[in-house]
């Protein structure tokens, strides 16, 4: 009933010239990718005098490591002229090019390549010589593309040579996505000098439909990257990109088949999801959370949708871009509250190093108005302006002050959110060397996403310090960020494209945008 109403109006549209828009189509642009020896792209594994019939891809079986090619400056007259193929060079494993004498040898080549995603058509043609034969290979042993004589067989008496002519053209196919041409290229013994080297020439064509994008519009205004779209004859194509700084941490897409209404002027949304003309991203098909990325693509099956087929789109995305207010490591900013303890003796710690903020931003040098002497038991609590950020690592240090060779001292490390529930990450202590006379200690915030507060408590046993009546404890030289202070603007973000698209009738401002199934 749906094709028949569908040919109804198109015959009304033509008899009384109504102009009934199409999605855009998308053409295909060939492109095609040339494949050369040389010593760029191409790699080597280096040789063997054992047969590697039974595993000819086998880099352990030539020498383990794959690194490039070399280009050989000096070539016997017989060999092909490698100007006739230019840029492609005659290559070996090592110069001087010579194999040994009187002994068979075999090198591994590869060079690899990566056809885009959409690909179609994909063919190739191979051009290749050899001193003194070479079997090819494409993606593994299971496909040869030719073998000019017998690599892994006997050595043939006299010849034939195939290093003073060029053979092929041998056709491959590649695949979408990465690829590998493979070469063995037999040595056969010989007296006296006996050069070896692979000369090739490959070209692969294949066809890639462009792509149809929209602008991905974040509040409205803010234009935050795109939305591509494009199919091949199976799959169909959708990939969200940022620029400018903006990431993505949410994407949600639902695609349906549309057309557009002459009456109302506007493309067919009646596919999308919506509640009173408003679109759900919760409810799309295909939705994904995902850490902080710029490119994300989703790939789906065509299934009914036909060639010419018109699709309505709507690509939302949670978008974010990230402010460095104060790069790390930043220190804190204020004391919030103390008490000190007393030091071994029962007395109180020297005036020198009783000031609290002198435990807050870091500072060197053998004095003690650098720190702050927390006291047997004392504690202290300072403040970030810009809270400690959560991230990858250890997120907080604590550097403290111990000259020379001193007793173990200890505190505990807290930190919180708002000042009065707090979270011990771990205990601080004076073992880890930094700069000689100092100390240092790290931790991650753990299950807390930020922090503004930390707190350092002594934990240092008195008795451990007999014959110091002046011990007071563990001396607090900075408290400090390890990750940056940023600032994070989050915005929703949608596709959208003129002519071919709109706004969904609800009273948001979610868009759509349409695509022409090629």
């Amino acid at each position: 009933m749906k094709k028949k109403l569908g040919a109804i109006l198109l015959t009304l549209a033509l008899v009384v010239g109504l102009s009934i828009p199409m999605a855009i189509p998308v053409a295909a642009s060939p492109a095609t990718m040339t494949l050369v020896s040389d010593d760029v792209t191409t790699e080597t594994t280096g040789w063997t005098n054992s047969n590697p019939s039974a595993d000819p891809l086998n880099k352990d079986s030539y020498g383990g490591s794959w690194s490039t090619a070399t280009d050989l400056t000096t070539l016997p007259g017989t060999w092909y002229n490698e100007a006739l193929v230019a840029p492609a060079e005659w290559v070996s494993s090592e110069e001087p090019r010579a194999g040994i004498s009187g002994e068979d040898q075999w090198r591994l080549f590869r060079e690899e390549f990566t056809i885009p995603s959409g690909a179609v058509n994909i063919s190739g043609s191979l051009y290749m010589a050899a001193d003194n034969d070479v079997i090819a290979y494409l993606n593994g042993t299971s496909t040869v593309i030719h073998e000019i004589d017998d690599v892994y067989g006997p050595v043939p008496a006299g010849g034939p040579y195939y290093f003073n002519s060029l053979h092929g053209p041998y056709s491959f196919v590649p695949s979408v996505g990465s690829n590998t041409l493979y070469f063995v290229v037999r040595n056969w013994q010989w007296g006296g000098a006996n050069p070896t080297g692979l000369l090739y020439t490959a070209d692969v064509e294949y066809e890639v439909p462009e792509e149809k994008c929209a602008d991905l519009m974040a509040g409205q205004h803010i234009n935050v990257g795109t939305v591509c779209v494009m199919n091949d004859g199976d799959s169909l194509y959708v990939e969200y990109q940022t620029t400018g700084g903006w990431e993505m941490t949410e994407t949600h897409l639902h695609v349906a088949e549309t057309s557009y209404v002459e009456i109302e002027e506007e493309w067919d949304t009646s596919g999308i999801p919506q509640k009173k003309g408003n679109p759900p991203p919760g409810q799309f098909d295909y939705s994904d959370p995902h850490g902080p990325v710029t490119d994300y693509t989703y790939t789906i099956d065509l299934g009914d949708w036909e060639p010419c087929t018109d699709l309505v789109i709507a690509a939302h995305a949670v978008v974010q871009k990230v402010t460095v207010i104060t790069a790390s490591p930043y220190y804190a900013s204020s004391v919030v509250s103390f008490n000190q303890g007393l030091t071994k003796g029962g007395g109180a710690v020297r005036w020198q190093r009783s000031t609290p903020e002198q435990g807050l931003a870091f500072e060197t040098g053998e004095n003690e108005f650098n720190f702050f002497s927390l006291g047997f038991g004392g504690w202290i609590i300072v403040e970030f302006d810009c809270p400690i950020r959560n991230g990858e690592g250890d997120d907080v240090q604590i550097i403290e002050d111990t000259w020379g060779a001193y007793p173990l001292e200890t505190a505990d490390v807290y930190a919180s959110q708002d000042g009065n529930s707090w979270q011990l990450l771990g205990e601080a202590d004076n073992t880890t060397r930094y700069l000689g006379i100092h100390t240092i200690s790290q931790f991650d915030l753990g299950d807390l996403p930020w922090a503004k507060y930390i707190k350092i408590v002594d934990t240092a046993d008195p008795n451990d310090f007999a014959g110091r009546p002046d011990a007071d404890g563990f001396d607090l030289n900075a408290v400090v960020s390890l990750q940056d202070c940023i600032e994070i603007e989050e915005e929703t973000a949608w596709g959208y494209c003129e002519p071919n698209g709109g706004e969904f009738p609800g009273k948001n401002w979610a868009t759509y945008f349409t695509y022409h199934v090629q």
